[in-house]
Parts: C-alpha cells; structure tokens; sequence
C-alpha cells in the first residue's frame, strides 16, 4: 500500500504541476483570476479508513497538516517550501490541529472537510497578497514567506477512481486516477487538464444553469442535450489553444480524441451530449491548423472563435 500511496502523490503534484502551467500561461484568457501558490496539502483524514495509518507513516503525518509536494519552480518551491513538511501557522494563526485526544470521525471513505477548510483560508490569505507561513521540518520550526501569482481560477483535485472521468463546476476541476493513467505522457494530460479548464474560464457550468439545462438523466434529451454538447465543443476548441500557449504539444491531441472515443463510442448508444471520438480529432486538427497558422503569421495564438 505504500508503494500506492507514493504513487497517488506524484501523480497529485503532477497533475497540480501541468494545471499550474496552463493556468499562468493563460491569465489574460480568464475572466477570473486568482492567487496561486504552486502546493498541494494534504492531512491524515482525507485517506481512507484503510490507508489512514498507512499515509501517516508514509507521508509522517501527524496532527498537522501536511504538505504532499510543491510545483518545481513555483511560489511554494521559491519559498523552500518542501514535500512533507507540517503547515502549524498561517500568518502567525495555528492551523488548529486535530487534538490527539478528539474523537476522529472513521469514515471509510476520508474525510475531506477540515483540509477544504484550511485550503479556503490559505486562499483568502494568498489573495491579500505575500502570506507568512511556519513550517515543522525534521523537529525544527522555520517560517517563511509565501509570495503567490496570479493565475487563472480553477483549483484542482485528483480523485482515485477506476472510470475514465474529468469535470468542472466552475471553480474546480476534478481529474480521476483512471484518466491520468490513461494519458500517454504530459502533453495528453495537459490536454485533458485544459479542456476542463476551458469549460472553467468560458463560464459554461453558469451559462448552462442560467438556461436551465438539465444534467443527469434528463441531459441526453432534446435542447438538453445539444447545449452540453455545444459547451464540449468549445472547451475542445478552446483548451487546446490553452494547452499550445502554455508550450504542450498538441500534435498529440487527436490520437488522443480518438483513443478517448473508443472507450464511449457506442453508435446510436452513444451519449449525444459528447462528440464522437473521430469528430472530436477532426475537430482537433483544424484547431491545430488555426493555431499554427496563427504561429506561422507571427500573430498572437489567440483563439477566435468557440468551434471550428
């Protein structure tokens, strides 16, 4: 289990590495921004009842939290901020430990509610600008000033799970284990990271509400249906022009789509609310063909319409 759990770090801090990238590459293309400092922080309940003594022998967690691992060359990196280190003050406030002594909810599942809690604080305090934090390394304190950049607004979560599914509701991007493992290298992840990261930055959860779309059951059906898949579309278009200004290699995008497709592709089963697989790479090479033209010409690669 130790193994696996190292395993869901690196792939936690990669994917917090490439949608850092995406995200300062692209501020001038959000329409909402906010502080980024480059860390990914983790505590002992978030695990499930089954790893949760496992990671804190792993991870050394123990009343704190914890820092699972830093953006190479980020803020939290420039601060010498470093992976397994406890996080016990944010601008001389105490993180407020869990006492050895209170009852610890054993859910199977893990218990994300205290560390969403600390990263909503660590945000409002980011957000008014450079943060004094106090670190517990190796039995010594040190303290340091977290100095973060602006990026575009849309935090990140990888979530262990055997099904191949991304999402974005605005404000966070969920990525699962599966769809990790399931890209090649960093450019299809990218990809992958960058689509979602459209569907934040185009605002599409809000529009969709605003015209009462339906998810669910209802969204195959109709106007629903039509609507979602217009959104797909445009954060296809759109992540990819994200993804070639942040200096992925997009080239690889329509194998991509097309490896992707064959895992929902089901003829007249298919969910209409996505594009096939094959239209989605076909989409994905004339968008390529607008990018390059673009570099070609010397111009700015910006994007210039949703859909090709």
């Amino acid at each position: 289990m130790a193994d696996g759990l190292r395993a869901l770090r690196d792939a936690d801090v990669r994917v917090a590495t490439i949608a850092f990238r995406l995200a300062t590459a692209n501020l001038d293309l959000c329409q909402d921004v906010a502080a980024n400092a480059g860390v990914v922080l983790h505590d002992a309940d978030q695990y499930s009842q089954a790893a949760r003594d496992e990671a804190r022998d792993v991870f050394g967690l123990g009343e704190w939290p914890g820092v699972s691992g830093v953006v190479s060359e980020g803020p939290a990196d420039k601060a010498g901020i470093r992976a397994d280190d406890a996080l016990i003050a944010i601008n001389g406030e105490p993180t407020v430990p869990r006492s050895p002594t209170a009852k610890v909810r054993e859910s199977r599942r893990g218990d994300y509610a205290q560390m969403g809690r600390l990263l909503t604080r660590l945000q409002t305090a980011l957000a008014q600008g450079p943060v004094e934090i106090e670190l517990l390394r190796d039995g010594r304190r040190i303290t340091t000033t977290l100095a973060p950049v602006m990026a575009c607004a849309s935090a990140i979560q990888l979530m262990p799970s055997k099904k191949l599914h991304g999402g974005a509701d605005g404000q966070m991007i969920s990525i699962t284990t599966a769809l990790v493992d399931f890209a090649q290298n960093d450019d299809e992840l990218a990809i992958i990271i960058a689509h979602e990261m459209a569907h934040n930055a185009l605002r599409h959860r809000a529009s969709l509400d605003e015209q009462k779309v339906s998810r669910g059951l209802l969204s195959i059906f109709g106007a629903n249906a039509r609507k979602i898949r217009d959104t797909e579309c445009a954060a296809d278009h759109i992540g990819l022009f994200l993804a070639a200004r942040a200096g992925y290699a997009i080239e690889v995008a329509p194998n991509f789509w097309r490896r992707f497709g064959r895992t929902y592709d089901f003829g007249p089963f298919s969910d209409p609310t996505h594009p096939s697989g094959k239209e989605r790479a076909r989409a994905a090479d004339a968008t390529i063909a607008q990018i390059e033209e673009l570099r070609t010409r010397g111009a700015p690669v910006m994007p210039t319409a949703d859909c090709p």
